[in-house]
């Protein structure tokens, strides 16, 4: 293999490939580099959205950068997992798994980023809808979630700011999906054809 090659290589480690098999299938190298630059761009979605949740209710970066490299190391791992069963079995089972899994991961991704993003709009519904917030927990993580579901209701940019939300989260939502819906199309290709003739001619 090239040494020009490498960041590919290392983009079908990370779609969970065999690299020697995919060397052998030239028409699957860029589909399969791009699945595993999906797993990296939701992998650092993954640590963006960790980090502005834990900087919210911490406020501290010292605090959030360990934080969010700990839950994104947390997520590689189940990312390789959840690649490993795939590869063992790839069925339209697994897919409705991830399908569910994936949505849950989503919307977790999705709510930091809303939070920041209309936390003026989440403190003026705060303000309208009056909440105790004497216990922490409330004022730092529910207090937030509440304002976000009331957001604009007060000024009539509600419709815009759900809107807003729901694209956010139809990306996220792709970037997480994606991949295993890839994955599945190319385990049915020419890769587990030349990967079982390899098997049998060669181990």
């Amino acid at each position: 293999m090239n040494k020009e090659n490498y960041l590919e290589i290392h983009l079908w480690r990370l779609a969970g490939f065999n690299c020697f098999i995919v060397a052998l299938c030239p028409t699957l190298h860029i589909r399969i580099a791009g699945i595993g630059l999906q797993y990296f761009l939701q992998l650092l979605l993954v640590f963006l959205a960790a980090n502005v949740l834990v900087f919210h209710l911490q406020g501290s970066t010292i605090i959030s950068l360990p934080i969010s490299s700990l839950i994104t190391w947390a997520m590689w791992r189940g990312i390789k997992y959840a690649t490993r069963i795939q590869h063992s079995y790839n069925s339209a089972y697994f897919l409705l798994a991830a399908l569910t899994v994936n949505t849950i991961i989503a919307i977790l991704i999705t709510i930091p980023f809303c939070i920041s993003v209309f936390q003026d709009e989440i403190e003026l519904a705060n303000e309208l809808h009056s909440l105790d917030d004497g216990m922490f927990l409330l004022r730092n993580f529910i207090r937030p979630l509440r304002g976000l579901v009331l957001a604009g209701e007060g000024t009539g940019q509600s419709t815009i700011i759900r809107f807003c939300c729901g694209s956010v989260f139809s990306l996220v939502y792709f970037c997480c999906f994606a991949p295993y819906l890839l994955t599945y199309q190319i385990l049915k290709s020419t890769y587990t054809s030349v990967f079982n003739l390899y098997e049998q001619n060669f181990k």
